[in-house]
């Protein structure tokens, strides 16, 4: 298995600190409790920004998930235990910075996968204001951002809590398409590395 295996315990609330994105060669964690437990280490590498997700559901045993890319939003390789997906995407994604300026920006990426060959998958990226986010004693200004996915005639809607200076995504939700939402993730922890280390 190509996964990397993860410690789960974690550090006391009251050590922990506020992370940015200078912290990212050494990690980050972000944690979500309830309704399922999620893990996910962030750190830099020479291939990118790496994600490694724990996901602890009751009754289904653990599920490890691993990341790389050059942009949270737009991951280019997606590692499982059921295969490896590698995703080429056709524009540079660091137009992703400027969408608060932007206003939206569309990609293309081709899907390389090991368990269901390649496929074409389009996106829209839209700014849709600015908020804020706070975890424990942290707060966050943070973009929302609507995500839409068109792949094979069906289109898939995402609605994102990011945090520009801590590079990464605080909060996910599916968009149905009654228009209800569906709850992907909400981390309620965050810290570096050494504070789950101490």
């Amino acid at each position: 298995m190509r996964l990397i295996a993860l410690l789960t315990c974690l550090a006391s609330p009251a050590l922990a600190t506020c992370p940015t994105a200078a912290d990212l060669p050494a990690g980050v964690i972000l944690v979500q409790n309830e309704p399922t437990f999620i893990r996910a280490d962030f750190d830099l590498t020479a291939r990118g920004l790496r994600e490694v997700r724990l996901t602890r559901t009751p009754g289904a045993g653990n599920k490890v998930e691993a990341r790389v890319a050059d942009h949270v939003l737009t991951p280019a390789l997606i590692d499982r235990v059921e295969g490896r997906s590698i995703l080429t995407y056709d524009a540079d994604v660091a137009a992703l910075d400027d969408l608060d300026r932007a206003g939206e920006a569309r990609l293309s990426a081709l899907i390389t996968s090991e368990t269901e060959g390649d496929r074409r998958r389009d996106l829209l990226f839209i700014y849709r204001g600015a908020g804020q986010a706070e975890i424990l004693n942290c707060t966050y200004d943070t973009w929302t951002v609507r995500e839409l996915r068109a792949s094979d005639s069906e289109i898939t809607t995402f609605e994102h809590s990011y945090a520009p200076a801590l590079r990464l995504v605080l909060a996910s939700r599916e968009v149905l398409v009654d228009g209800a939402e569906r709850v992907l993730f909400d981390y309620t922890w965050i810290g570096t590395a050494a504070d789950v280390a101490r």
